[in-house]
């Protein structure tokens, strides 16, 4: 049965170098995780917010309501366009924030360790 290093510690009153040598690695792995949790942390606040052209396409709204016609429909085409544009970005934004979220926990539950 092999000791912890806890149990070595408490035991003996010292490591073996090899244990010593692992948790020196295990220590500078955790300061790397700690730095990596700072980029996927800066990373998720470079996605855009849910309305990020909620203004433009309600200002397109309102221009639209003044226009007739061919110029009416084909700016309501364009709002349209814009509105699918926003939904797609939203979705890819939220699920891209999802996986840093996900990665994030990885690397915490690494640290804890």
């Amino acid at each position: 049965m092999s000791l912890t290093p806890r149990e070595h510690l408490k035991l003996h009153g010292s490591l073996p170098e090899r244990q010593l040598e692992q948790l020196i690695e295990w220590r500078e792995r955790t300061e790397e995780v700690v730095s990596t949790t700072a980029y996927l942390q800066e990373a998720r606040g470079q996605y855009p917010a849910e309305d990020f052209l909620a203004c433009p396409i309600e200002r397109l709204h309102q221009l639209a309501k003044k226009l007739r016609g061919e110029n009416r429909e084909a700016l309501l085409g364009i709002i349209e366009s814009l509105d699918d544009i926003a939904q797609t970005t939203f979705n890819a934004a939220d699920y891209g924030r999802s996986e840093l979220r996900k990665a994030e926990a990885a690397l915490g539950s690494l640290d804890n360790d």
